[in-house]
Formats: structure tokens, C-alpha cells, sequence
């Protein structure tokens, strides 16, 4: 049958050749796919409807997964409906849905130009369906393209403007109620974090990802994010957990039998078999996804596992296949411009020509990962290549430039946060775990209850004796004589009961949506305030005023400020209060994270257990932001550590007192009258506060100040 239509279709399109199928084209397909296109093509030439025509190859684009033929139908489906736009004869519920058409069929090439590295053009593309779609009004079109975009941006390294076309996705996606996009727009916005280091934010994202695409029983989605997810368990040296994750999801994509996602998890597998000391097995998930990736032709694939069989043989000193293993994997990394790949692979070149005592080709080679690390901002491919270096400068002999990659290795360590992380992940997984666990705790609490009321059944049982019986006989007669008035009286109490239970179920009702009304505000203004920071991020760039910058710098630190304020507003059980110090804290850590690369700066930080409302947080926040900017930029300019002051307390008459400061050079800083002092003044005002400078080393302000109603 499938052949039959097939013949039909190119006697009645003979001049669209690329719509034709060969028989080597359809010996790739599935026998749904080939099921599908013999329906559709028989629907396409029974109807004498254009617009069912269109809808009916636009269908088969969305279904088919062989990119050489779904793409031939899109070429057509874009062909197509730019013709008939300019119809005069169509409605124009007609010509909005040609034009609709016409900007799939862009996006879809955009994804098949992307798949093939060609990422200009791609880029192109895209944007020429975006604003189609913008002029037809189509947000859920719109999301999607964003998102590609978003992805475009994130291959070749430029990763501000990655994070900024999610966030325009993930905005639009929420607004049409798209949620298995939201689902897919967050787990990108995961992937970055987990690039960047960010390994909280990655592992919140995912866990939140997995959560949607769970209730919409998205199984090819589930099966990648379980994969995502994996990676961080990896990473931590979790394998007993990433093995677990990562075997889930490998059932999932044979299940749908998705072969790109079935090698991409049999070399992290591969990986994790070698820490296991399973070598056999290692190098059979190897070879076994190396042939997946070359019958579905995915370059990026193929690199990837000749880099890991490369490392492989490598860590077992077989150098015989490493090199031609490794520049196999950088030609075709090269040839799509996969940036990340090359700064992994350039890494295991620099420790094989290291292993050989080759200083030179090893040091081009980890200069080259090290600058392509940079360009992209990722810290631990930047501590990878600092670690290699070190190695090399030591062999080397030349103990300054050693120095050097030793200190930039130490400062990547520490902005990964590998102690925190470990807590963080603890935290968020807790968090996933629980939504599947209370029902079961549900149930063992009733099972619990009912095992106590049996015990204590017996009991008494047991310790009952003829008085009791007697006792309660009378009882009960003496309960008879009041029958009639109790039952009478019962209605009228059931009545009030049912009442006051409705009553209290509204109430209840009414409570939760406004606690989530209130949950949303804070996310929203945070999501809000954060664009706000990634527009003064973006603009700055533009900026070469180094006193302008500055400007721009601390504005930013300001917004974050109160971002990370509103943060812990809607992640707290408790949306009218905030638990201080841990805000405090997040804080400090954040601002010394920013300011104080290559000093130890303690942090003195002891706080009484207070909680306040937002409308004292903000501004109490922007003083601490104010003052500590301050002593980070100046207070230890020609010193390599030092310590930052925060003491709150209540006093006897329902003040607060803070104590904020440093034990730095001290000098004019205090004196100063640029803005940052005004705003601390106008800040403190604004709490009832007064503020004092004084006489310890360093710099140390005392400030009392007023919980505001």
C-alpha cells in the first residue's frame, strides 16, 4: 500500500523531486512511521481541501524522526503555504493558519540546520518564524522558537544570551498554560546552571522539571531529565545513585527506542563501570554507543565516545590508540563547532602528550582548553585545565606559571561550593522524595492509630470485671430517660456542626489560595528583579567609564539584594516572616563571592533568632549590602585575609541593635558622602534607626534601629 501511494504522489507531484521516497529512504522508517505516512498520503489525495492537505504533511513533519525525510515534507509544507498567502480567493481564518504553517516549517528547519551545525543560518531562521508568529500573535509558537534560540546561543558559548531566550520562553510557555514546554525550557535553563557550576540551581530545576513532566506522563521527556539528573550524582561521586538514575532512564529510551539518549546514557554508564573496576564493561558501553551514534549519524555522539574511549585507554596506559582516537573526536568537534567538547577533548590530549613527556604539545593543547573555558565562563571545565597546567608548568620545572594554575584551580574549587553542593543536593532531593512518600506515610499513620485503639481495646477488655458490667447497665437506664430531650437536641447540633465544618472549609480554602497567590507574587518579583540584573549586566557591557561601571555594578548588587530576599520569601513555609541569618548569610556569602577573589575573608556572623517582615528586610538588606560592598572594595586593599562583622540583636525595649563592619585599614572609607552613604542614611530612617561610627579597629557601625508594622 505505502508503495502504491508513493507512486501516486509522484505522478501528481512529479515536480516536487524532493518529496519522493526511494526504497533505501523507506527501509530506514519504523513501521509506524511507514503506517503513517500511507494514511496520510492517502487523506492528502482524497481531500480536495488545501488547508487539509497543509494540516495533513505538517502532522507527518511533527511525527516522522528520520531528519532526511521529515525534512523533505517540511520544505514542501513551507513552499506551500508561502503560496497561498497571497491568495486573494482564502478567508483570512485561512491565511492566518497558511502563515502559521509557513512559520513551523521555519522552525523546523531551524532544528534541522541546528542538528547539522550550521548555526547562522539557523539562528536566521528562527528569528524569521519568531517574527511571523509575533505578527499573527501566536505565544505558543512563540515559545517554542525562543527556546530554540535560547539553545542555538548555549552550542556556540554565548550563555547570558542563552539564559535570557529561556527566561522569555519560560515566561510565554506559563502565560498559554504550554506545560510540558515549561517542563523542557527549565531543563535547559538546568543544563546552564550545571555548566556555570551552579550545581543547587541545576539540581532545583531538574527536580522541578522531572515533577511537570511526571504528571503529564511525558516518558521521553522523564527519561532524559532522569539522565540530567544523573550527571549531578556523577559529578558528586554518587555512583551507586547516578547508576540508578542513569539504568532508569536508559530502560525508558529503549522503551521508545530514542537511540540518540540511549548513547548519550550508555557512555556515562561506560564511565561509571570503570570506577567500579568493571573494565570489560566499560569498554563494551563504549563501543556499543559509538555504533548507535554512527548508525543515527550524530557527530556530536561519535566524538564524544572516541574521546572517551581515548581517556579510557589512556588511564590504562595503552598509547598505541589514544592519539588517533582523540584527533578523530577534535576533527569532527571542529567541523560542528561544539565548543565544549573541544575544551573536554583538548583536555585529555594535553594529559596523553603530558604521559609522554611532550611539554610542549601538552601545554598548546591545555592553553587552548583553558582559553576556550574562559570564553564560555564554565568553572569546572576552567579548574580542569587549571589543574592539567599545573601539572605541566611542575614538570616543566617553572614553579611561577605552577603557582598561577595552582591559585586559578583553588578559586574555581571554591565557587563550586563542593560542601554546599553536597548539602543542597541532600535538600532538594528530600524535597522530591517527599511528594511520593506522603501518602505512605499517610497510611502508616492510620495503620498506626488503628494498631493503638486495638491495643487499648484489649486492655480494657481484659481489666473489665462484673462491677463495670453492672455499672454500665445503670448507667445506660439512667442514659434512657434522657432519649428523647438528647435526640432532639442532637439534630439541632448536627445542623450547627455541618455548619461551622463548611465554614471552616472555606476559610481553609480561602487560606491556600492566598498563600499561593502570595507564593507566586515573590516568585514573579524575584523572576522580575533578576531580568531587571540581566539588563544592567547586558547594558554595562556597553560601557567604557570605569566610575560608570561601578555604578552599574553596585546597582546590580542591589537588585540582587532584594531578589535574593523575595527568594527566601516564597521558598519559606511561612510567607510573612524570614528567618534572618540564614538570609543574611546567603547574603554576605554572595557578596564576598563577588568581591573578594584570592582573599580569606572570615565571616563573623552571630545573630539572634529573630524574624521580620519584608517591609524591614528590604531596607535592613541594602544597608548590610551597602556597608559590606564597602569593606570588601576597601577595607583589605593591601591585605590577603580579613574579617566581616554582623551582630543583630533585640534590645530591652523592643529595638534591634546591629553591629556591621570590618577589621580592615579603617581610614576615610567611613567618611565617605557618595551615594552609597546617603542611601545607608536614608535607610536607617527609614527603620527609626540611628546610626554611630565607632571608635574599634577597623571600620564598625553601630546602628539601633525598629521593626516596621
Amino acid at each position: 500500500m505505502l508503495f502504491f501511494w508513493v507512486q501516486l504522489y509522484a505522478q501528481n507531484f512529479a515536480d516536487k523531486k524532493h518529496y519522493l521516497i526511494d526504497s533505501l529512504e523507506i527501509n530506514k522508517l519504523s513501521s509506524y512511521e511507514k503506517k503513517l505516512i500511507d494514511s496520510s498520503l492517502q487523506v492528502f489525495h482524497t481531500t480536495k481541501l488545501d488547508t487539509v492537505k497543509a494540516k495533513t504533511i505538517n502532522n507527518l513533519v511533527a511525527y516522522l524522526a528520520n531528519d532526511e525525510i521529515w525534512s523533505q515534507y517540511n520544505n514542501w509544507l513551507y513552499n506551500f503555504s508561502s503560496q497561498r498567502i497571497n491568495s486573494i480567493s482564502l478567508t483570512k481564518q485561512e491565511i492566518s493558519l497558511y502563515i502559521n504553517l509557513k512559520a513551523l516549517s521555519l522552525n523546523n528547519l531551524g532544528v534541522s540546520l541546528r542538528s547539522k551545525a550550521k548555526y547562522n543560518r539557523a539562528l536566521k531562521i528562527y528569528f524569521e518564524s519568531l517574527a511571523i508568529l509575533k505578527r499573527i500573535d501566536d505565544k505558543h509558537g512563540q515559545g517554542n522558537v525562543l527556546n530554540n534560540i535560547g539553545t542555538i546561543y548555549k552550542d556556540i558559548g554565548k550563555i547570558p544570551e542563552a539564559l535570557e531566550y529561556y527566561q522569555k520562553s519560560l515566561a510565554l510557555k506559563e502565560e498559554v498554560g504550554n506545560r510540558k514546554g515549561v517542563a523542557y525550557t527549565i531543563n535547559n535553563i538546568a543544563i546552564i546552571y550545571r555548566s556555570l557550576g551552579d550545581i543547587n540551581k541545576a539540581l532545583e530545576n531538574y527536580l522541578n522539571c522531572l515533577n511537570i513532566l511526571e504528571s503529564v506522563s511525558d516518558k521521553k521527556g522523564i527519561a532524559v531529565v532522569l539522565n540530567n539528573v544523573a550527571t549531578i550524582y556523577q559529578k558528586q561521586e554518587n555512583y551507586k545513585t547516578a547508576k540508578e538514575y542513569f539504568e532508569r532512564s536508559l530502560g525508558m529510551h529503549q522503551e521508545i527506542n530514542n537511540k540518540k539518549a540511549m548513547g548519550i546514557t550508555l557512555v556515562h554508564l561506560a564511565s561509571i563501570y570503570e570506577k567500579e573496576g568493571d573494565k570489560a564493561k566499560c569498554i563494551e558501553y563504549y563501543q556499543k554507543s559509538l555504533l548507535l551514534n554512527k548508525e543515527i549519524k550524530n557527530a556530536s555522539g561519535i566524538a564524544s565516545c572516541l574521546r572517551n574511549l581515548g581517556a579510557f585507554h589512556l588511564r590504562n596506559n595503552n598509547h598505541d590508540k589514544v592519539l588517533l582516537l582523540l584527533n578523530e573526536s577534535l576533527d569532527i568537534l571542529n567541523s560542528i563547532n561544539e565548543v565544549e567538547g573541544q575544551i573536554h577533548t583538548l583536555n585529555v590530549l594535553a594529559k596523553y602528550f603530558l604521559a609522554k613527556n611532550d611539554i610542549n604539545e601538552a601545554k598548546k593543547n591545555a592553553l587552548k582548553s583553558l582559553s576556550l573555558a574562559k570564553k564560555l565562563g564554565f568553572p569546572a571545565e576552567i579548574k580542569a585545565a587549571a589543574m592539567i597546567l599545573t601539572h605541566i608548568y611542575e614538570k616543566g620545572n617553572n614553579w611561577s606559571l605552577a603557582y598561577e594554575a595552582q591559585k586559578l584551580f583553588i578559586i574555581m574549587q571554591d565557587s563550586i561550593k563542593s560542601k554546599s553542593i553536597h548539602e543542597s543536593i541532600l535538600k532538594q532531593k528530600a524535597k522530591y522524595d517527599i511528594n511520593k512518600k506522603e501518602q505512605e506515610i499517610k497510611v502508616l499513620s492510620i495503620q498506626n492509630e488503628s494498631l493503638k485503639k486495638d491495643k487499648e481495646i484489649q486492655e480494657l477488655r481484659i481489666n473489665k470485671n462484673r462491677l463495670t458490667i453492672i455499672l454500665i447497665s445503670i448507667a445506660l437506664l439512667v442514659t434512657l430517660l434522657f432519649v428523647a430531650f438528647n435526640l432532639k437536641w442532637n439534630k439541632k447540633k448536627k445542623k450547627i456542626y455541618k455548619l461551622l465544618k463548611k465554614q471552616k472549609e472555606e476559610i481553609s480554602l480561602k487560606n491556600d489560595e492566598k498563600t499561593a497567590m502570595l507564593q507566586e507574587i515573590h516568585h514573579r518579583v524575584k523572576n522580575n528583579l533578576q531580568v531587571v540584573n540581566s539588563l544592567l549586566r547586558f547594558q554595562s557591557r556597553e560601557i567604557k567609564d570605569k566610575n560608570v561601571l561601578a555604578i552599574f555594578e553596585k546597582a546590580q548588587k542591589r537588585v540582587v539584594s532584594m531578589a535574593l530576599l523575595h527568594e527566601k520569601m516564597y521558598n519559606s513555609d511561612d510567607l510573612k516572616h524570614v528567618d534572618v541569618k540564614e538570609y543574611i548569610s546567603l547574603l554576605i556569602a554572595d557578596l564576598i563571592e563577588t568581591y573578594s577573589v584570592g582573599k580569606k575573608i572570615r565571616q563573623n556572623i552571630q545573630i539572634e533568632d529573630v524574624h521580620f517582615e519584608m517591609r524591614t528586610l528590604v531596607p535592613l538588606g541594602l544597608i548590610i549590602n551597602e556597608i559590606i560592598t564597602n569593606s570588601l572594595k576597601h577595607a583589605f586593599i593591601d591585605l590577603l585575609e580579613g574579617e566581616i562583622k554582623i551582630h543583630i540583636k533585640q534590645l530591652k525595649n523592643n529595638a534591634f541593635e546591629m553591629l556591621i563592619g570590618d577589621d580592615g585599614i579603617g581610614s576615610v572609607v567611613a567618611r565617605q558622602s557618595g551615594l552609597g552613604n546617603k542611601l545607608i542614611h536614608i535607610f536607617v530612617k527609614q527603620l527609626d534607626g540611628t546610626i554611630e561610627l565607632l571608635k574599634e579597629s577597623g571600620t564598625v557601625y553601630r546602628i539601633v534601629f525598629e521593626e516596621i508594622d
